[in-house]
């Protein structure tokens, strides 16, 4: 397929953006960052997926994956890694552009050119956690469902396959399986495909479980499930990441597959004790996943973000306004628009994906926690919903029936609501 000359240009712009960021802007790895690439080299080097010479399975092997196949071709230089994710992000807007293009020309160049530019997928670009790889996979699994790969024999084995790639970087794609028959229904779609989804589905998870199994003791795709459980609902949870877990809750040091168990297990007997407090704690949960870029922009500008001794607000407000208002106003725009978008246009694959992968994924982090970096994912489907808008969809906002404008205006009501509280919190003393 040939790609018009202003799209590459566009595209051009996007990879120098994301790498001239990296370039100007060097920072040491941090936080989980370090975990992923030391697994990573331990892995390109001797092809196993362990820590201090045990095999582990409390880091999805997704990501690390990744990155290790980096590190075979390029060596140990996390440069490396941030150029192939600075093609790949790049890569979203040309999937932006190809998915908008089949309705409107100029939702395409809007949509292509809004990620091109867009803040926080340019400083995702240049660390090394799961997000831009992840959301580049998750558009492309989404953008199946519009463009029919599900219709076409063996491209549903591919489609579930891709799912199960999205489900080994992040186990709690899974969610997503709960609704994955009732999207089929809707969409009436071939059961023989669903079928073949599932073969596909299998064949990339069923390896990493038979390993678990053998070399960790447990028949799941990780570990760190039971503690990110307990990390959610314990008596000092925020909603958020609060890994300040009462010591008489926390497992005893083990085995993994132990104190994944025992973790879960204080985890759910916390919960029975106290539903009640677990609902209320988990619409905190989504408030946090539906929060400003704070986090994104702490990480990235604060010079340093994961000092225990400070609290993040204090960290907040050690950077420039400025900044967060560049990263955090598109974020805010785009949503507003994406759900006014979302709910007036036509009914179709796409948006009916999107919406049962947004259900799954707030249900999945109602159990867990939430945090801003969450909904990153989502956001070349918000991209795509706001640039149909903007480009030629008002027409269909002016019939939008009242049940619509409901809607969208208590979703509306509710983000304003958590972005003003978030700023509340910080801004306070």
């Amino acid at each position: 397929m040939r790609i018009p000359t202003g799209l590459a240009v566009l595209l051009v712009v996007a990879f120098a953006v994301r790498i001239g960021f990296v370039l100007v802007h060097e920072r040491p790895l941090r936080s989980d960052e370090v975990d992923f690439d030391r697994l990573a080299w331990n892995l390109a080097r001797t092809g196993s997926y362990a820590e201090a010479g045990i095999p582990t399975a409390y880091r999805p092997v997704g990501y690390p994956a990744f990155l290790a196949a980096i590190y075979r071709l390029a060596g140990h230089h996390p440069f490396a890694v941030r150029v192939v994710q600075a093609l790949l992000d790049t890569g979203t807007a040309l999937l932006l552009f190809g998915v908008a293009a089949r309705r409107r020309r100029a939702a395409a160049w809007l949509a292509a050119s809004v990620w091109a530019l867009y803040p926080p997928a340019i400083l995702y670009t240049g660390f090394l956690v799961p997000e831009t790889l992840f959301t580049f996979l998750l558009f492309a699994f989404l953008a199946l469902f519009d463009l029919g790969a599900d219709r076409r024999g063996w491209g549903a084995a591919f489609h579930g396959a891709l799912l199960g790639v999205l489900i080994l970087i992040r186990p709690a794609a899974a969610a997503f399986l709960v609704l994955l028959p009732m999207l089929w229904v809707y969409l009436r779609l071939s059961w023989r495909h669903l079928g073949l989804l599932a073969c596909g589905l299998v064949l990339v998870l069923a390896p990493w479980i038979v390993r678990n199994t053998r070399s960790v003791g447990v028949p799941a795709l990780t570990t760190n499930l039971g503690p990110n459980l307990l990390i959610g609902n314990h008596p000092g949870a925020t909603g958020g990441y609060a890994p300040e877990v009462p010591p008489e809750m926390l497992p005893r040091r083990g085995l993994e597959r132990e104190e994944h168990a025992a973790s879960r297990d204080a985890a759910i007997h916390y919960i029975a004790q106290d539903p009640g407090a677990f609902l209320w704690r988990g619409l905190r949960k989504l408030g946090y996943l539906a929060s400003a870029e704070g986090e994104v922009v702490v990480y990235a500008f604060h010079e340093n973000p994961t000092d225990p001794g400070t609290r993040f607000r204090e960290k907040y407000r050690s950077v420039p306004v400025a900044l967060h208002l560049a990263v955090s106003l598109p974020y805010a725009l785009l949503t507003l628009l994406a759900v006014l978008g979302l709910c007036a246009r036509p009914r179709d694959a796409l948006g009916s994906a999107f919406l049962a992968w947004l259900l799954s994924w707030a249900l999945i982090h109602f159990m867990f926690f939430g945090a801003g970096r969450f909904h990153f994912q989502l956001m070349p489907c918000i991209a795509l919903f706001a640039a149909e808008l903007v480009a030629g969809g008002w027409d269909r906002v002016r019939h939008l029936p009242a049940r619509g404008w409901g809607v969208v205006l208590s979703a509306w009501a509710l983000l304003t609501l958590v972005w003003i509280s978030e700023i509340s919190v910080v801004a306070g003393g």
